[in-house]
């Protein structure tokens, strides 16, 4: 078997201390298992949902779907 990793990196340029970013990170969503958190999921992409997207960043780290 063989695993396949992709390296991406963002520079964000904040200019100074007064400005901000928003980071959401998420894992192991497992959307196609009966055992995901549907309702907790929904939940998340509401409130990411809130922030400006011009300021904010989603970082996935895997285990989306089964």
């Amino acid at each position: 078997m063989e695993i396949t990793y992709t390296v991406k990196t963002k520079t964000i340029e904040l200019g100074n201390v007064n400005n901000y970013f928003n980071l959401w990170i998420f894992s192991d969503v497992h959307r196609d298992s009966t055992s995901c958190d549907a309702d907790r999921w929904q939940w998340f992409l509401k409130k990411a949902a809130q922030d400006d997207p011009d300021k904010t960043y989603y970082l996935g780290v895997g285990d989306y779907h089964d």
